[in-house]
């Protein structure tokens, strides 16, 4: 979605966007090129940025996968767009890496599972 959303978006920029290290931003974009979904583009920057890419989704290539080989990359990505855009509630962040469980809730209650499972 980060490309189909923003295709000037620099490697580092989709990396942030997605919480993972630049190589695997790399890796994902190099895929999705390799597999004919994106297109790469390379562009001249200013003098900021010398070189940038552009990466461009190609709507009407077939999904390979077995599954979902009647639909295209471009049904795909409007799919997901939908249900980001208007079903906010159902895609809830993930919290924080790292984060702590409220104290409260621990140590859960030890006979919980014995009654659960009728012991």
């Amino acid at each position: 979605m980060v490309i189909a959303r923003h295709p000037d978006a620099r490697q580092c920029d989709v990396a942030q966007r997605l919480d993972i290290t630049e190589r695997t931003a790399s890796k994902i974009l190099a895929h999705l090129c390799d597999s004919g979904y994106v297109t790469k583009h390379r562009q001249l920057g200013d003098a900021v940025d010398a070189r940038r890419n552009r990466y461009d989704i190609i709507d009407n290539v077939t999904l390979h996968d077995p599954f979902v080989r009647h639909r295209t990359v471009g049904e795909f990505v409007a799919f997901i767009d939908d249900i980001v855009t208007t079903r906010p509630s159902r895609c809830q962040p993930l919290p924080p890496s790292g984060f702590i469980l409220d104290p409260d809730q621990f140590p859960p209650d030890p006979d919980r599972f014995s009654r659960d499972l009728g012991l």
